[in-house]
């Protein structure tokens, strides 16, 4: 059920039956589950960095001072 040092325990999920007289009341049963850790997808990563790359280059712009795709559609003016 137990292994590993008193400051970093490790445990085994299962249920454990109690003796009567160990902790408070007569016994009973102690529960231990597993819980998984979140860890972010790589499609997630991926679809991150690509719109860092996005930014980047918007933000860098062209060759010869021409306005990116981003640029142009920010300052084109608006038509009714």
């Amino acid at each position: 059920m137990f292994s590993g040092t008193l400051d970093a325990p490790s445990f085994v999920a299962g249920i454990y039956v109690l003796s009567p007289g160990f902790g408070p009341g007569n016994g009973g049963t102690l529960t231990i589950t597993q819980v998984a850790e979140e860890v972010p997808e790589p499609a997630t990563l991926v679809l991150l960095g690509a719109g860092l790359l996005a930014l980047g280059a918007a933000r860098r712009g062209g060759e010869g001072g021409s306005r990116s795709g981003a640029q142009a559609l920010l300052s084109a003016p608006q038509t009714d």
